[in-house]
Parts: structure tokens; C-alpha cells; sequence
């Protein structure tokens, strides 16, 4: 009988070699220790590759996936197939998590399908930290989703394994950016619980190559189509009856609006 790690991190890697080391490094100094690590190598030109082998050699915990390029979101959802632990938790190879991180998420996971914690130095700090922990039900997920007052990114949280399915995943490679956002509209649609947590779980670092920095703007058209393809109109009237028409119509343009501002 296969034993479960209690959680799986998969870190998608790619062009992150001055990085790498440090994020790997955050993982293996967890004071949890019961987590495997698995490393995608998204067809990645430089040495990373190599990097992701030779901790795979030192750690028994840590296994490599190498791919040919197919993105970010292909590299979570291959991951994810490997996964054996109960939650997943994503992290970006660039990034870091606190030593404490996993264990402060974990201790407040009973009866949630997906616990956030908060950021340091967050894209948006108003609400990448938590004041206080809150007990959020799926449909208030959602909705502070729509009204951008919740974290859009899929690190610095917990997320139960069988809530990421292979449709979570199901985007085009042209949504190279918001595909987080879009993933977790989906989430909303599937969960009953979500606790936040002011505990910083995450690190996250500023590069000139990041996110932070696009010089490409996907079309406009194509984020808004998909955006309205994840919202499920029955559970949007089900959930938010007074507020339907409004958060389904008019919240997705203006939250490609705040998306394209965000680049600049």
C-alpha cells in the first residue's frame, strides 16, 4: 500500500535558474516534514533542468517531471497527476515560502477544501494579507473573486487533490496570463469551504522577467470568453440571486479592465 505524503508542492520550472536553489531550499526547511516536492521542468533552456536532478538525487522527497514547453498551467496539471499527498500547494520556482508555511496552513484545514494564507510583498497588498482568519463559504468565495477583493493566484494556500481535476486545467496555451484567476473561478464552483488565515505563508519575489514586467498583452476578447465560459450560470443564480445579473454581465469586463491596468 502506497502511503500518502500529507502534501504535495509542485513547483513549475522555467528560465529560473538564478532562483531555483532558494525556492527549493524554502521546501526542504519546512519544520512539516511529511511533503514530496515535485519539480516540472517545463522544457526549460537553461540550467535548471540540471538543478532539478541533482536535489532529486540528494532527496528521496523530491521528484522531477521534465517536459517539452507547454506552459504554466500544463506544468500544474501534469504535477497534479503525479501528486500523492492529500493537498496540493503550488509555488513558483521563483518564489520562497517561510519555514512555518505548510504547518500554519495545515492547522487550519480541518473541514476546508482550500486554505489561503497571506503574502509578503503581494502583487495587490490589500488583499494578499488576511487581518484575521475568516471562514468563507464557496459562493462568498466567488463572489469576492468578482469583486476582486481575494488573492487571484493559486500559491500561498492548500488545496484539496481531488478538486483539481483535469478541468481546472482545460485552458488554451494563449491564456498565459489571468489563467490563475480563471482556475480559481472554477475552484469557487466546486468547494463548500475556504478558510483564509493572516499567517504569511508565502515569499514572493520581483524580476524584471516576472509577471510584473509584460511586454504582451493576451487578447482581451479571448480572457473575457473564458472568464464567462467558467462561471456556471445556474450556480451564479443559485448562490448570488440579488446580485447575478450584475456580477455575471458587468463584473468580467471590468475585471479584464483592472487585468489590462495591472500590466502597466
Amino acid at each position: 500500500m502506497i502511503r500518502l505524503s500529507k502534501v504535495s508542492i509542485i513547483v513549475p520550472v522555467y528560465k529560473v535558474e538564478d532562483y531555483l536553489p532558494a525556492c527549493i531550499e524554502s521546501i526542504i526547511a519546512q519544520t512539516f516534514t511529511d511533503w514530496e516536492l515535485i519539480l516540472v521542468d517545463d522544457g526549460s533552456p537553461d540550467k535548471c533542468p540540471g538543478i532539478c536532478d541533482e536535489y532529486a538525487v540528494k532527496d528521496e522527497q523530491i521528484q522531477v517531471l521534465h517536459q517539452k514547453n507547454q506552459g504554466v498551467t500544463a506544468a500544474r496539471k501534469n504535477g497534479c497527476s503525479l501528486a500523492k499527498g492529500e493537498w496540493i500547494c503550488f509555488v513558483d520556482a521563483d518564489d520562497q515560502i517561510p519555514i512555518h508555511a505548510i504547518d500554519a496552513l495545515l492547522q487550519n484545514s480541518d473541514k476546508a477544501d482550500i486554505v489561503i494564507g497571506s503574502m509578503a510583498n503581494g502583487l495587490m497588498p490589500k488583499i494578499d494579507r488576511f487581518t484575521k482568519k475568516k471562514d468563507l463559504h464557496g459562493s462568498l468565495f466567488l463572489r469576492k473573486l468578482l469583486i476582486n477583493k481575494m488573492p487571484w493566484g493559486p500559491y500561498a494556500r492548500i488545496i484539496k487533490r481531488d478538486l483539481l481535476t483535469s478541468s481546472v486545467f482545460n485552458l488554451p496555451r494563449e491564456i498565459y496570463r489571468g489563467e490563475d484567476y480563471i482556475m480559481n473561478l472554477r475552484l469557487a464552483q466546486k468547494i463548500q469551504s475556504v478558510v483564509c488565515t493572516p499567517d504569511v505563508v508565502y515569499q514572493q519575489t520581483f524580476r524584471e522577467t516576472s509577471c510584473t514586467k509584460i511586454t504582451k498583452l493576451i487578447p482581451i476578447m479571448v480572457f473575457e470568453k473564458w472568464v464567462l465560459k467558467s462561471l456556471k450560470m445556474d450556480f451564479i443564480l443559485k448562490s448570488l440571486p440579488s446580485l447575478a445579473i450584475r456580477y455575471f454581465f458587468i463584473v468580467p469586463k471590468n475585471i479584464v479592465k483592472r487585468f489590462i491596468k495591472k500590466l502597466f
